[in-house]
């Protein structure tokens, strides 16, 4: 059984469970009974549903034993939370991330504003599945053609996503460009992940790690009030495409660092050889 199966199986039982208790526990006020929306019923799920993964996480970690051998004495320094040599790869994640978050904060609200029709939701579930394929496709072809080629094509897939979202009218347009962004900005987040351990030794990839997730929630951080302030000043279909600067300027720290980026990749795999 596949693992989107499971999950929808799960979540149908868990809306039952819920919908279950809301009849036993008959919630009342002022003689009245509140009764939840869909929408609230959604969330509640959603909530439930991600309660229920993180506590089966938590029990698959405990049979988890892996042999940990300390190589140096703990220390809280900067150094060890930041690595210079993964600073690329950690800007051209803030860069990405600043554009991305664009779309969980404001998508239904702009479909919405256009009169779209439908369940825009499925976006996310239509991208969801869509990494499945075009993660190991791109991981492929990255360790054919390079960090270079891959990634800016990536992130010239996410500009042109951008620009369908500003002229959709309709929920196929909105699906189209989830599978699409499925293949830009879905498949390029692992490739950055991976650059960033390639560009330091073994010893210093938990501090390299540490630094491209740290550029990744400062663009988490920033990007949706920017485009909030962006929106406010000049409406939503300027917003998607103001933002696709952040991912020009990815492109410009890929084209001026490629050297660097190539290198590396040489570099890491020379050492597995």
């Amino acid at each position: 059984m596949t693992n989107l199966a499971v999950s929808t199986i799960t979540k149908t039982l868990t809306k039952q469970i819920i919908i279950k208790l809301m009849k036993i526990t008959q919630f009342r006020k002022n003689e009245d009974t509140i009764a939840l929306s869909v929408m609230d019923l959604d969330i509640l799920v959603n909530i439930a549903f991600g309660a229920s993964l993180i506590v089966v996480a938590i029990v698959i970690v405990t049979f988890i034993h892996v042999k940990h051998e300390p190589t140096r004495k703990f220390s809280i320094k900067l150094d060890k939370i930041i690595a210079k040599e993964a600073l690329v790869p950690a800007s051209i994640m803030f860069l990405t991330y600043l554009a991305f978050c664009a779309i969980n904060a404001f998508l239904i609200v702009y479909a919405e504003g256009r009169g779209i029709k439908g369940n825009v939701g499925l976006y996310m579930t239509v991208y969801a599945v869509t990494l499945f394929v075009s993660r190991p496709l791109v991981g492929k072809l990255k360790d054919k053609f390079g960090f270079v080629r891959v990634v800016s094509a990536n992130v010239i897939v996410c500009i042109v996503v951008f620009f369908i979202f500003s002229v959709a009218t309709n929920l196929g347009t909105l699906l189209i460009a989830g599978v699409i962004m499925g293949f830009g900005f879905g498949a390029c987040q692992p490739a950055i992940n991976a650059l960033a351990l390639q560009s330091v030794p073994e010893d210093k990839r938990g501090a390299a790690s540490s630094t491209n997730y740290i550029g990744m929630d400062l663009g988490s951080l920033f990007g949706a009030s920017l485009a909030g302030i962006v929106a406010e000043h000049f409406g939503y279909v300027a917003m998607w495409r103001i933002m696709t600067i952040p991912f020009f300027c990815a492109l410009v720290v890929i084209f001026l660092f490629r050297k660097r980026i190539t290198a590396s990749e040489a570099c890491y795999a020379k050492d597995g050889e």
